[in-house]
């Protein structure tokens, strides 16, 4: 079995114009134009990405993403709404949307594989209702009862059915995941954000409590220096946490690509990276 990696050959300036245009557009169309912003943004990556010396492609039509916006949009101000009229209409929303969450998430996948392509051959996704709703049903309740501590499992559970459940033409991907990795990993950056919330408190404080600071408040007024310094230092050391999800060399979504022949049509299989 030969390995292929993944190749990009995009770049900052190029998606920079892109994300521009897409960010200007979607404002002065009130978000209508961020469904083909989408699209635009996943044609980019995907037609940079090779394998094997071939690209992916995206041919979602943004007609379809904008009418799911659409959608959720009310969904999501009814939600606000019924906050100001009772607490008992919120937490019912919120149950509805988590009831829904299992089927969103597998018309989700659907959706984004079917229109996913390499070498002309489209992606596809098993529509496995009745397993995704016993998947993230029971692991998602387990990670609220810990308060967020299983929360790991709920993700390596759900990534398992992902990936499983996924496949490229008739050739069905593997997942080689393992809890503990996900585990340590998740566990590590909650370690690193508390530290980063005590850093961030006691930095405010330090400041807070500065001889300038102290000055410019009894003279009546502010510093903006300090205040704005404080925000910015705050805000960075508050992302550490979640940045170490993304860096971490066996992050859970770091995927290895392996090329097989299969049947005498090459098959791409996505392994969990170790």
């Amino acid at each position: 079995m030969q390995t292929e990696r993944l190749k990009f050959g995009g770049s900052a300036s190029e998606y920079f114009r892109i994300w521009i245009v897409n960010l200007l557009l979607s404002i002065v169309t009130l978000g209508i134009y961020s469904a083909w912003a989408k699209v635009r943004r996943k044609k980019y990556f995907y037609r940079n990405t090779t394998l094997d010396g071939h690209n992916f492609d995206y041919h979602a039509n943004p007609v379809a993403i904008l009418k799911g916006r659409l959608i959720a949009v009310p969904v999501l101000g009814l939600y606000i709404g019924s906050g100001y009229v009772s607490l008992i209409a919120q937490v019912v929303i919120i149950v509805l949307i988590g009831l829904a969450l299992p089927w969103l998430i597998v018309r989700s996948q659907i959706f984004n594989r079917r229109n996913t392509t390499y070498r002309n051959v489209r992606f596809d996704f098993a529509p496995r209702f009745r397993e995704a709703y016993r998947v993230v049903g029971t692991r998602l309740l387990l990670a609220v009862v810990t308060v967020g501590l299983a929360y790991p499992l709920f993700d390596y559970k759900l990534r398992d059915f992902i990936i499983k459940n996924s496949s490229f033409g008739k050739t069905n991907f593997q997942f080689s995941g393992a809890p503990g990795k996900f585990f340590k990993v998740y566990y590590a950056a909650y370690l690193v954000t508390v530290v980063a919330y005590i850093l961030a408190i006691f930095v405010v404080i330090r400041l807070m409590t500065s001889p300038m600071f102290s000055q410019q408040e009894q003279s009546g007024g502010s510093n903006p220096p300090i205040i704005l310094l404080t925000f910015l230092f705050t805000i960075l050391l508050l992302s550490v946490g979640p940045a170490c999800l993304r860096l971490y060399p066996c992050a859970p979504g770091e995927l290895r690509v392996l090329a097989d022949s299969h049947g005498g049509q090459h098959a791409v299989m996505f392994v969990q990276g170790t």
